[in-house]
């Protein structure tokens, strides 16, 4: 099946959209494509090589143990500005906890924090990503279990961690940031002297 030099996306002959340039002819998952294509055909043209995941990945990722209280990782998260925690267990990790997590398990049942551990409130089993996978492989997986964050492991050791975001920032980057949805859902400010939130 033929890739959409633009997106990257596999492309099915019969539903896509398809442009000649020199003596190849490129398939196409949506007319928007093909004009990004055709406006800049010599930035597309070239072999088209996936970018992978280590090429994007965060390396700061912060880890609790299971026995740590959702209090603790609540603290974590807030003092460090992070979205989400690893959850450790002899040695292994084993689970993760989002801002998800804490607001549908802790707040909305009206728990207290200080009483719960971590491996009450986190998400397991825990889905991961080789730093070697491609980019539209990570997003397809986190379509598929509704995630919004991949950690990045090899061999047993934790690499990194992939989010939409940062999915969202590269494809932005690809747009020059004129993109103004991807710019939202990368968090990208484009005007000067305007605060990121959180």
């Amino acid at each position: 099946m033929p890739t959409d030099p633009v997106c990257g996306m596999d492309v099915s002959e019969e539903k896509g959209f398809a442009s000649e340039y020199g003596k190849t002819k490129f398939h196409f998952c949506s007319y928007s494509c093909q004009s990004e294509f055709e406006r800049n055909p010599d930035q597309y043209a070239r072999p088209f090589e996936p970018l992978t995941v280590n090429e994007i990945m965060s390396t700061e990722v912060d880890a609790v143990e299971s026995g740590s209280s959702a209090l603790e990782v609540s603290k974590l998260m807030s003092s460090k500005r992070r979205g989400c925690v690893l959850v450790q267990e002899g040695g292994s990790y084993v689970g993760i906890i989002t801002e998800r997590d804490l607001v549908g398990k802790v707040l909305a049942e009206n728990l207290s924090p200080a009483s719960l551990k971590a491996a009450d409130v986190m998400t397991a089993p825990l889905i991961a990503v080789a730093p070697e996978a491609a980019v539209e492989e990570a997003s397809k997986t986190m379509s598929r279990y509704s995630i919004r964050r991949l950690p990045v492991v090899k061999d047993g050791i934790l690499l990194g961690l992939v989010t939409v975001a940062d999915i969202a920032m590269q494809m932005a980057k690809e747009k020059q940031f004129k993109d103004h949805r991807l710019n939202a859902l990368a968090k990208y400010c484009v005007s000067p002297g305007t605060p990121p939130y959180g």
